[in-house]
């Protein structure tokens, strides 16, 4: 798929894409809610904006279907390219951007606190 690439190229279990950075490119967190359609939960990623998934056994059994659901939904961007913009914004790594740290950690013992209620 020439319209994306991966990456990078080290061996890990999470596999990184973003456009391959040409003019009129492929926006790939564009790409996010169209392979959730499709059955398939990426997750976008920012600095490169791009996405990524987490390849596990039950991935790892269905790539054909992974591969075919990228192609279509390149497809259908290229089709309609009003579908290449994304409405939602990457917050993966963006904590690391917050200058004042209490911040962060406030919202660590909320969530914390949240996910204990939920037990």
């Amino acid at each position: 798929m020439p319209e994306i690439k991966l990456a990078s190229d080290d061996n890990s279990c999470v596999v990184a894409i973003v456009s391959n950075g040409e003019k009129n490119c492929i926006n790939p967190m564009a790409i996010v809610p169209l392979m959730k359609k499709r059955g398939f939960l990426l997750s976008p990623v920012q600095n490169p904006a791009g996405m990524h998934i987490s390849m596990n056994l039950a991935i790892a059994k269905k790539w054909k279907d992974l591969v075919k659901a990228l192609k279509e939904s390149i497809k259908e961007i290229k089709k309609d390219p009003s579908l290449n913009s994304n409405k939602t914004i990457a917050t993966y790594g963006l904590t690391a951007n917050i200058p004042d740290g209490s911040f962060v950690q406030e919202i660590l013992r909320l969530h914390s606190a949240s996910l204990i209620d939920t037990l």
